[in-house]
């Protein structure tokens, strides 16, 4: 089989699509929500395993600490179940990690779930959340705030949210 980038990023739309109205329903019952005084922020957290990608919705006191609340499922079903056997990994799985890692495809996939959670939250009436609220991924460095659509580095920031 011959992957393409491209062909890797339409198999994961085709993926994430099927998921778009229950993240859009999330988006809007958090609009709707009060939390306790204790949450300064809120942050969807994408868990990238092996075979699933997993997200919960964490309430935040600030960038790096819990409020005290427990995290929410933000979606009842894991996003992708076999998310590598999605575009052939089962086919040839050697050439296929080697494919994935020449093509630095973790970080096609983050961004590409960023930007197809940003559409959900613009969807939604998102920018309506008046708390401040990133999207990013377990252990990755960098969030997104879909309120401004930018990319930021929590460990560089000078903000005390």
């Amino acid at each position: 089989m011959e992957w393409t980038v491209e062909g890797y990023k339409a198999s994961l739309h085709e993926q994430f699509s099927q998921y778009s109205a229950e993240i859009i329903e999330g988006f809007k019952k958090v609009k709707q929500e009060s939390y306790s005084e204790d949450v300064a922020l809120l942050q969807v957290m994408a868990f990238i395993g092996e075979p699933t990608i997993d997200m919960q919705l964490f309430f935040m006191a600030d960038m790096f600490d819990e409020a005290g609340t427990e995290a929410l499922d933000f979606l009842e079903d894991a996003l992708l179940d076999k998310w590598l056997d999605v575009y052939g990994y089962g086919e040839d799985s050697e050439a296929y990690e080697e494919f994935y890692e020449e093509n630095e495809l973790e970080d096609v996939l983050i961004a590409e779930l960023g930007q197809w959670i940003k559409a959900c939250f613009d969807e939604a009436n998102g920018s309506d959340i008046r708390y401040p609220i990133y999207f990013g991924v377990h252990d990755g460095p960098y969030m997104l705030d879909l309120h401004t659509n930018e990319w930021i580095n929590p460990d560089e920031s000078d903000e005390d949210e």
